[in-house]
């Protein structure tokens, strides 16, 4: 799928209703041994909704937002969701080293590192947020960064609420 999305440019894929907690509990637990290893605590609060979403696609989006926020010396993430109007707001916000302003305009470039030498020691390429923003159009959304050198970094990106997906 990354290969149809990279390679050959597809930009239509299925996108199936799926419960937004066992999507989160999915993600948690791949995620789980990386954090252990890395002595990061990892925080995961979704909401009881359904959204579409080509599931692997969107797994690797999330899992790429988290492999960030681990490679820019977070010992915290946390992964959560709001609801606004009929979207759920999706976050991943990490207290790593951050970024300033002015970088924050070309990490979603391909090659582009902000921290070479970090990068190449950590077998980073500067693909991984590029990658991520065409998996955020094929959802119909885009990736939303905030950042402070010292502070850390949140990336946000909203779903719409698939219709009638209140869980009971």
């Amino acid at each position: 799928k990354l290969m149809d999305l990279i390679v050959l440019g597809k930009q239509v894929f299925l996108l199936e209703e799926i419960s937004l907690e066992q999507i989160f509990e999915d993600v948690g637990n791949t995620l789980l041994p990386m954090m252990q290893k890395n002595s990061c605590e990892l925080e995961v609060h979704a909401m009881p909704v359904y959204v579409k979403v080509e599931y692997d696609l969107f797994k690797t989006l999330m899992l790429n937002l988290v492999d960030n926020a681990v490679k820019a010396g977070s010992t915290r993430v946390r992964i959560y969701a709001k609801r606004k109007g009929q979207d759920a707001v999706i976050t991943v916000a990490d207290n790593g080293c951050g970024m300033k302003k002015e970088e924050l305009s070309r990490i979603t470039e391909a090659f582009y590192m902000v921290d070479k030498s970090r990068s190449r020691k950590l077998h980073g390429a500067g693909l991984g947020l590029s990658i991520a923003s065409k998996i955020a159009e094929v959802h119909g959304t885009q990736l939303l960064y905030q950042s402070e050198p010292g502070q850390g970094t949140s990336v946000s990106f909203s779903l719409q609420i698939a219709e009638g997906g209140e869980q009971k």
